[in-house]
This record gives C-alpha cells, structure tokens and sequence, in this order.
C-alpha cells in the first residue's frame, strides 16, 4: 500500500520538462498519470490548512 502524502510529494517533484516525440507509449502513460494525480492531489481535493483531505 502506498502513502497518498509520499505519493503526492513524489508528482510534485517529478521533472515536468517536455517529453519529446521520441517517447514511448509508456512514457506518456505515466506522465499522464503523474500529471492526473497532480490534479486531484494538488487542486482538486486540497482543504484550507493543506494539511488532510476528507472524502466524507
């Protein structure tokens, strides 16, 4: 099981840098994942303190 806060710290520091046309089909797998859980880690489901998210 992996810790959403190790998880979430590990796609803010990943390298954003353009992935080239040379890329493979998994490469631009996982920078789309990395870059959805960005989203919903990040901006979607941040409260106040920026602390805990609660889903209930």
């Amino acid at each position: 099981m992996v810790d959403g806060s190790a998880l979430i710290e590990s796609v803010q520091s990943a390298d954003w840098g353009a992935s080239g046309n040379d890329s493979t089909e998994v490469e631009r797998i996982r920078y789309a994942w990395a870059y959805i859980l960005k989203m919903i880690g990040g901006y979607l489901m941040s409260d106040l303190s920026r602390n805990l998210v609660h889903l209930r």
